[in-house]
């Protein structure tokens, strides 16, 4: 039973990609062989089972180090998919039972078809929107120490806006934009 331990470290020390290079090599061997391709059937059968061994252990090694590699890329794609669903429930529960301004910067967008703004960084009200996740921020690259960044309404959001767009004809509609006036000057 040695050779089994012997043959489970070489799969384990064996780096994924040497592996995936001897199954296709092995793979290789044994379909031109089936297809009778006289320089390869002229190898005797002997190596060519150890070519299949060596093929299988490459393969196994193969998986070993791409999956684990494709399990952790699957786990965080399903981690960010998980966190954008809970960040759209927060949202629309946070404008739901949120602040008026919350609900007058929203009717105002949504009745003048605004879904991406510029607005200045230190706006209280829309920093503070965009933490409720009832807006994102859209920064240009290279934008980080600029004043001026834009904010973006997510689909979901506006989703849910249309959906109670009764309810948003009825109330009014801020003449201009009602995050102006939470602008800080301030330097």
């Amino acid at each position: 039973m040695q050779w089994l331990a012997d043959l489970a470290q070489t799969i384990l020390k064996t780096p994924g990609r040497i592996g995936l290079v001897l199954a296709i090599a092995a793979g290789a061997l044994v379909y031109l062989r089936s297809a009778g391709i006289e320089t390869v059937m002229s190898i005797p059968a002997e190596y060519v089972h150890y070519s299949i061994l060596a093929g299988l252990v490459g393969a196994t090694a193969a998986t070993l180090s791409f999956g684990g590699q494709l399990l952790q890329w699957i786990r965080g794609k399903l981690r960010s998919n998980r966190e954008r669903y809970e960040r759209g429930i927060a949202g629309i529960n946070n404008l739901s039972n949120g602040y008026r301004e919350y609900q007058d910067v929203m009717a105002y967008l949504y009745a003048n078809d605004i879904r991406r703004f510029a607005g200045r960084r230190d706006n209280s009200l829309l920093s503070k929107m965009a933490i409720a996740c009832i807006l994102e921020i859209d920064d240009p690259p290279g934008s980080f120490y600029s004043n001026d960044t834009f904010f973006v309404v997510p689909s979901h959001i506006w989703e849910f806006l249309d959906k109670h767009s009764e309810q948003l004809r009825r109330r009014p509609v801020p003449e201009s934009a009602p995050w102006k006036e939470f602008d800080s000057w301030i330097l």
